[in-house]
């Protein structure tokens, strides 16, 4: 009997070791089966635009409120004899300086020697261009020329503005030289002589008489006359 009872109580001893072992083992189990791993956070790709923000909007390039008129600008040979297409190639060159920084209109020289009747008909071919018309006149007042030097000084500009699409003429008149020069001995600009000078200025007073008649503003940068 007292092996039966030690044996019994081994066994007893026994089951109740694994039933604690038991409760432990699921009490700790318990816990961290609920645990979950934290995820990594995730990161844009900085090249991915975002889909949910409006793609950027580029500013549109401000046009201006009118196109530009176009003029034409030609010029015609008036004597060929004592005449030079230099002087002519002057004048162009101050009608363009004048109106290099007026955005309103825009200035189309004609390239060629150019008569009356060929602009008229350019002025017609074209709904809204504007031909400037001028030729270079010998004073018929002034003595005869005893050079071509001489013969400079005696020319004037005589002009026309004609209408697009009908060709008639808008205004018309003459522009004279007027004595410019650098200082007030009377020394001409150096590189040029005194007429070319004289004419390189007419052909920006040409360009401020343009200017007036189709009421466009022109700078003010005409020089002192001594």
């Amino acid at each position: 009997m007292i092996c039966t009872k030690g044996s019994a109580l081994l066994r007893a001893a026994a089951w109740l070791l694994a039933a604690l072992f038991v409760f432990n083992a699921a009490a700790t189990a318990g816990p961290q089966s609920g645990r979950r791993v934290p995820k990594r956070p995730t990161t844009t790709d900085p090249t991915t635009p975002n889909e949910s923000e409006p793609p950027a909007v580029q500013p549109e390039e401000k046009k201006p409120a009118h196109p530009a008129i176009p003029i034409m600008l030609a010029g015609h040979l008036d004597d060929m004899i004592y005449s030079s297409n230099v002087y002519l190639n002057i004048v162009m060159e101050g009608f363009l300086e004048r109106t290099a920084k007026i955005n309103t209109v825009k200035i189309e020289p004609a390239g060629r020697d150019t008569n009356r009747k060929q602009a008229i008909d350019a002025a017609k071919a074209s709904p809204n261009r504007y031909v400037v018309w001028f030729r270079l006149v010998a004073d018929s007042m002034s003595s005869a020329p005893t050079s071509d030097y001489a013969y400079g000084y005696n020319l004037y500009i005589d002009f026309q503005v004609y209408e697009p699409g009908t060709g008639k003429s808008k205004t018309s008149g003459h522009v004279y030289q007027r004595t410019r020069t650098a200082g007030p001995v009377g020394v001409p600009m150096p590189g040029r002589t005194g007429v070319e000078y004289n004419l390189h200025y007419a052909g920006m007073e040409l360009a401020d008489r343009v200017l007036s008649t189709l009421d466009f503003d022109s700078p003010t940068t005409t020089p002192p006359t001594h």
